[in-house]
């Protein structure tokens, strides 16, 4: 995920708008195949006609919630005049709350792969992406640090 600046000239993070409409959309063609699977059961009362259906909510729950975040989702704002940081018009954390930035360095079987996260205090960790390449995290890591003025720390797992 990059991280771009708005007309206010404030640090802010997309959300991927364009991965969650492939995700609605799979879910949504997902959904009409569960539909299509539990009207042949139509004539069934059992357990095996409970199943296409729970599988055929879950997939259009899915699908709606995807679609609305693709469409009205609002990027992650790092508010340097409130200093916190905000989603739309509500508070997420604010600047003084936070202890540092975290790059997680993190080894698997074949890669190394890297995440990049904000530490509150008082709270959980704020994830802001994750990806394969060292460089791509330390500058993140680094913009996201120079706007909230904080320090960054390489964890090593």
């Amino acid at each position: 995920m990059a991280l771009e600046t708005n007309d206010r000239g404030h640090l802010i993070l997309e959300i991927p708008r364009v991965q969650y409409r492939i995700c609605a959309v799979l879910l949504g063609l997902a959904a009409l195949l569960c539909a299509a699977w539990a009207a042949g059961f139509a004539d069934d009362a059992g357990l095996a006609h409970w199943f296409p259906i729970a599988a055929l909510v879950f997939c259009a729950t899915g699908a709606i919630g995807f679609g609305w975040w693709s469409v009205y989702g609002m990027p992650l704002e790092f508010d340097a005049d409130r200093q916190c940081l905000v989603r739309g018009r509500r508070v997420i954390a604010g600047f003084a709350d936070v202890d540092h930035v975290e790059i997680m360095q993190k080894r698997a079987r074949n890669f190394i792969y890297y995440r990049v996260s904000l530490r509150p205090t008082r709270s959980r960790r704020i994830v802001f992406g994750t990806g394969r390449s060292e460089i791509d995290a330390s500058v993140m890591a680094a913009k996201i640090a120079t706007a909230v003025d904080k320090p960054v720390r390489v964890v090593i797992r």
